[in-house]
């Protein structure tokens, strides 16, 4: 199991901004992973942990489809319908062109 997060370029200037510079910004984030790493290393579940770096849906999708994965769970940060419509949605984005089977978690 693999458990993923994805640095947007946006999030990551702010995050640096924020917290003075990308090491320490590297640490928040690992530090908010942990407490989902710690309920999959409760349960006796061998994982690893990837962080990458680029625009969400296209890098989840990038790597998706270059690896070999049963499924894909993710959860839906649940914007309205008129910011989807404009935005367009990741989850959307990311069902539509990841080639494995998408769990959507609300």
């Amino acid at each position: 199991m693999e458990l993923l997060y994805v640095v947007d370029g946006n999030k990551s200037k702010s995050d640096v901004l924020k917290y003075g510079d990308s090491d320490t910004a590297s640490f928040k984030r690992k530090e908010m992973l942990q407490k989902y790493e710690a309920k999959l290393f409760n349960k006796g579940v061998n994982y690893e942990t990837k962080i990458l770096h680029g625009s969400p849906a296209e890098t989840i999708i990038e790597h998706a489809n270059d690896g070999e994965y049963d499924c894909l769970v993710m959860g839906s940060r649940g914007r309205n319908e008129f910011q989807t419509f404009i935005l367009g949605g990741v989850s959307h984005k990311v069902m539509k062109h990841v080639k494995s089977p998408v769990m959507l978690v609300k």
